[in-house]
């Protein structure tokens, strides 16, 4: 913890974590605490389409009517909703590249926090701040930044691994982020927050 009078600055705490194995600390909670979390929660609701775990990604929309019923799928799902998702597991049973995607929020809070919402001079004080005021919250402005960053920075990971809003492996995801709505738009604040909790946590 940061003691009176420490002078580190958090420019060099930053880089610390994104220099370092540490870089990988926030994973678990991103996933598991976020996402993975979510989807349980999706899981048990009766008007939530998600059933589980599956080979592949499956939709709403790629399943006909009758499959919709003997799944008790609800009328008014939204057709881009997931029904099964191979990523419905815990990190530590996800293959490399996914593991490699629950860093992204942990990077994204060092380069957002670095780079856009704290001075080159900043102490870990400020620092300590600004992450409670994103953390409960209060900083609406921060959050939505960092937001959208996650967005911008998990986007270009996906067209690097063949992802595309098109065609056989389309993502509903795409649009920029103020265009998304319901569950798509809250996937970063589920991976965001955990991270910026653990980021909390180290200091």
């Amino acid at each position: 913890m940061v003691t009176e009078g420490d002078s580190m600055k958090a420019k060099d705490f930053l880089n610390t974590i994104l220099t370092t194995e540490k870089l990988e600390g926030a994973a678990v909670a991103s996933h598991d605490e976020g996402w993975y979390a979510a989807k349980k929660r999706d899981l048990s609701d009766p008007n939530n389409p998600f059933k589980g775990w599956g080979e592949k990604r499956i939709r709403v929309r790629d399943l006909d009517s009758t499959t919709h019923s003997e799944l008790g799928i609800p009328e008014n799902a939204d057709s881009g909703a997931d029904v099964f998702h191979p990523f419905f597991k815990s990190l530590s049973e996800l293959d490399t590249d996914t593991r490699g995607k629950n860093v992204v929020p942990l990077a994204v809070l060092c380069y957002g926090l670095g780079d856009f919402l704290l001075s080159p001079e900043a102490s870990l004080e400020d620092l300590i701040r600004q992450l409670d005021a994103i953390i409960d919250g209060t900083d609406k402005a921060a959050v939505n930044t960092l937001m959208r960053l996650n967005h911008a920075c998990f986007q270009a990971q996906e067209i690097r691994v063949g992802a595309r809003p098109f065609g056989e492996n389309a993502r509903d995801d795409f649009p920029i982020f103020s265009s998304l709505k319901g569950d798509v738009a809250e996937l970063d604040a589920w991976t965001l927050l955990p991270a910026a909790k653990w980021l909390r946590s180290q200091i």
